[in-house]
């Protein structure tokens, strides 16, 4: 399986576009705004069909671009952690505040993501690990033969999220981030903004980790 990045939105969110080699099946996640440059990417990335928008959390910034993206390719099926899913209807919970709300557009989910969850692409398969802590319902997608996960907005680059917005726990992070080490130390850490690194490296220089 393949993986390119593009960050996007004001606050640069990372989005992925994973690829089935074999079967030309593709999956986006956390498209944070749509852009011609992110169609781009979907097609230069071997996708022929899309068959999965996966959102590792509601906040606004990962999920503005679904309903254009989905103009694209009406097949695919759009899915979140099921505690997350009020974010798609509001602004309040997925962070835009009120005075957003009239050009807010409602995002309608296919499904709902649950813990240990399986998902087929192609030849391959992405799990599901439930990871509250920055929002209620965040998840991680973890791929065994690949050996990369990504995570959102739980774990990033030497540090983790934040857990002052509204359904953030310290605690639930705190446990969140201490599953994700459970990985083997080569798996590949693909976060929700800024730059990919290493479990093994964060298990040691974490300051997240270190500070608790």
């Amino acid at each position: 399986m393949t993986l390119s990045k593009i960050p996007l939105g004001l606050y640069a969110a990372n989005c992925y576009v994973l690829c089935d080699t074999l079967s030309g099946e593709g999956v986006v996640i956390d498209p944070g705004e749509f852009s011609d440059d992110l169609i781009s990417l979907i097609t230069d990335s071997g996708v022929k069909s899309l068959k999965y928008i996966l959102l590792t959390h509601g906040h606004f910034d990962h999920i503005l671009g679904v309903n254009r993206l989905k103009e694209h390719f009406p097949d695919a099926k759009t899915a979140i952690g099921a505690p997350d899913e009020i974010c798609l209807s509001s602004v309040e919970d997925n962070l835009m505040g009120r005075e957003y709300a009239d050009s807010f557009s409602q995002i309608q989910s296919d499904f709902l993501l649950y813990d240990a969850d399986c998902l087929e692409i192609g030849s391959g398969k992405l799990e599901v690990i439930a990871t509250p802590g920055h929002s209620k319902g965040g998840v991680c997608f973890v791929s065994p033969k690949d050996k990369f996960v990504i995570t959102g907005d739980t774990l990033f680059y030497r540090t983790a999220g934040r857990t002052d917005f509204k359904g953030g726990s310290f605690e639930e992070l705190s446990a969140s981030v201490d599953r994700l080490m459970l990985l083997d130390d080569d798996y590949i850490v693909y976060p929700g903004h800024n730059k990919s690194t290493v479990i093994g490296e964060e298990r040691i220089k974490n300051r997240f980790i270190r500070n608790r």
